[in-house]
């Protein structure tokens, strides 16, 4: 397809003596051909660090070139090097906890949440508690499709507005949650957990594709699900180190993912039509 910016007039842009006309030209060049974006990401040693940093926070690659592992443990600059972990480690780069000493962590909790060795990397800070509660927390929650449920709990500050909160989300839907609103410790929040993963299967997907692509998608949460309960046992082992009510939001948020999870795909096993759902 033809656009107004072809690439050739880009990449001159990218030599402009403004760093804000280098990084629009970069942006528009990961839009409008993404194909360019490994070409970009080999470069990033020649560009200044506000242009390489606008580069890393492109969010739709698909791989990144063996080069960023050199630039990542070259750069000194912290915000560089942080963008450049989270790339290498949403890809599979195993970074040992030495490499990553010096990176700010949870400023990339959120962008690891959507990969599978992102999720990996989560879980494995979550039972040797690596990181900062609160985005740690948060970004496992979004790995799982939970993110709004946990934020929401963190903005109910009071007992009586959680379990409002739980109350709505029951009603909205059509599942019985009563139960969550009993706890109150974090043993007391993973053994519901457990109970709910005892309780659910998971069915054979059905025939029409569309279907079947949602129903494995629930699949992959349960099993997160799944992962997260086992390593939480280990985690609440040190329970001087936790945040007891941010891990009880955290588990019952799991807990409701779960049971939300469960009507989605009770609900599309039944219906022929996405415009039934």
């Amino acid at each position: 397809m033809d656009y107004i910016w072809n690439q050739d007039a880009l990449w001159a842009l990218l030599k402009h003596r403004s760093e804000d006309v280098q990084a629009w030209a970069a942006l528009r060049l990961l839009e409008l051909y993404p194909e360019t974006a490994n070409e970009l990401l080999r470069l990033l040693p020649q560009f200044e660090p506000y242009v390489a940093s606008v580069i890393l926070s492109y969010e739709a690659y698909r791989d990144c070139p063996p080069e960023l592992m050199t630039f990542f443990q070259q750069t000194r600059e912290p915000r560089l090097k942080a963008g450049v972990a989270a790339l290498l480690i949403r890809f599979g780069t195993k970074l040992s906890d030495t490499q990553l000493t010096n990176v700010n962590l949870n400023s990339i909790f959120e962008r690891l949440a959507d990969t599978a060795s992102g999720f990996d990397f989560l879980l494995h800070r979550y039972h040797t508690l690596g990181g900062e509660p609160a985005s740690l927390l948060s970004a496992l929650a979004l790995a799982c499709d939970g993110a709004d449920i946990f934020a929401d709990f963190d903005d109910a500050a009071e007992r009586h507005e959680q379990r409002s909160l739980i109350n709505q989300r029951g009603n909205a839907w059509g599942c019985d949650l009563a139960s969550l609103r009993q706890v109150r410790h974090p043993h007391q929040a993973l053994s519901a957990l457990q109970q709910a993963l005892d309780t659910t299967s998971a069915a054979t997907p059905p025939d029409e594709p569309w279907q079947r692509e949602l129903c494995l998608a629930l699949d992959e949460n349960q099993r997160r699900l799944q992962a997260i309960a086992e390593a939480a046992q280990a985690r609440l082992a040190k329970e001087d180190d936790i945040d007891p009510a941010m891990e009880v939001d955290f588990l019952v948020t799991c807990t409701m993912i779960l049971k939300r999870d469960a009507v989605c795909r009770a609900r599309l096993v039944n219906v022929q039509e996405v415009e039934d759902l």
